[in-house]
């Protein structure tokens, strides 16, 4: 029997935006620790989440700023300004979930730059840059780690390419790997079909969270996992009336996001695995998306903007882990899609 010793977690893991999710850490090392198992999170891709976590919180504080300077200008107080986050920050954040953070050692990082200068192992060129210098170091820093020996090893990872091809270069064995936690989960090998209690409670739950609930927009998921794990903007998945034209400029779309969602719904079985203690099923939501736009009036003097809306399907599988008689969720979806809807029609108005 494959005995676990250690899974590994790669950026991508956390979907598009690559923004750590501490609640995913500490349940997945909390369920390693079940079966005298570590959860790896390697330093360069601890880097690589902090980066994109500090790059979205910088973006947002200059919303802040703006703000309080509105507040300021209103005669409000405008309260404390809102401080950076520091690398180290996150990455003591992940080792408090319970993750293990693989070191780098020089003579890795050294080899996985030539990797990337010499094109070799998972070294390539992008649009004409070098890259693969991070990809390389991380499956380096893991393989030192275990002393070469990748047996035992299950390694989450949507980049198959840059494991596959450093273990050549190194001359180990490929260790086992999935592509998602839901891939990974079917690689534990102890799912099977949720009792009919445990089936309800899910279903229960899953209707609350996303249809019942106050977490407004996105219904709990976090914005961006649901706006952008995959292209919500029509031109990306169903063709809808050209915008209105009177002869002025075009309309320039701001954002798109969904608005509302309407329904939610599981699609087949509940599946419960053991090995994590998590529920799971493919949901699909009956979502309201929402398309802002923007242009100069006929004189160019002043911006008018305006906004249509049309609905939606959203279909992804759902992972939650269960605590006693709770279900803890951590904001993750995978494997998500948006498709059509029949007879639907597109409300345009001008704001």
């Amino acid at each position: 029997m494959f005995k676990i010793r250690a899974i590994v977690f790669d950026s991508n893991v956390f979907g598009k935006s690559a923004q750590p999710n501490v609640k995913t850490i500490e349940q997945w090392a909390e369920a390693c620790g079940w079966h005298d198992a570590e959860l790896w999170i390697s330093e360069i891709v601890v880097h690589e989440l902090a980066q994109h976590a500090i790059e979205e919180h910088d973006r947002f504080i200059l919303t802040y700023e703006a703000h309080q300077r509105n507040l300021a200008k209103w005669g409000v107080d405008a309260g404390e300004p809102m401080l950076p986050i520091d690398p180290h920050d996150v990455r003591e954040a992940i080792e408090a979930a319970g993750a293990v953070v693989v070191p780098l050692e020089d003579s890795d990082a050294r080899d996985a730059l030539l990797d990337q200068v010499l094109l070799r192992g998972p070294g390539q060129r992008k649009s004409g840059v070098k890259t693969g210098a991070a990809d390389s170091a991380w499956v380096r820093s893991i393989v030192a780690y275990s002393v070469g020996d990748t047996d035992g090893l299950i390694v989450v990872t949507g980049d198959t390419h840059a494991l596959e091809q450093t273990c050549a270069d190194l001359d180990v064995d490929v260790p086992r790997q999935a592509k998602n936690l839901g891939e990974l989960r079917h690689l534990l090998d102890e799912s099977e079909d949720a009792s009919e209690p445990m089936a309800s409670f899910f279903g229960s739950w899953v209707q609350n969270h996303f249809v019942n609930s106050s977490h407004g927009r996105s219904s709990g998921i976090r914005g961006e996992d649901l706006d952008s794990l995959a292209d919500v903007g029509y031109s990306n998945w169903w063709d809808l009336p050209e915008l209105p034209y009177d002869g002025y400029e075009t309309w320039a779309e701001q954002e798109h996001s969904i608005s509302t969602v309407r329904s939610a719904q599981i699609v087949g079985n509940v599946e419960h695995d053991r090995w994590s203690d998590s529920l799971s099923a493919c949901i699909e939501l009956e979502v309201e998306v929402e398309e802002q736009y923007a242009r100069q009036d006929s004189h160019g003097q002043q911006v008018e903007y305006a906004s249509r809306s049309f609905p939606g399907r959203v279909r992804g599988t759902l992972q939650a882990f269960v605590d006693g008689d709770t279900i803890e969720f951590d904001g993750l979806l995978e494997d998500v899609e948006f498709m059509s809807v029949e007879d639907f029609e597109v409300e345009w108005q001008s704001i």
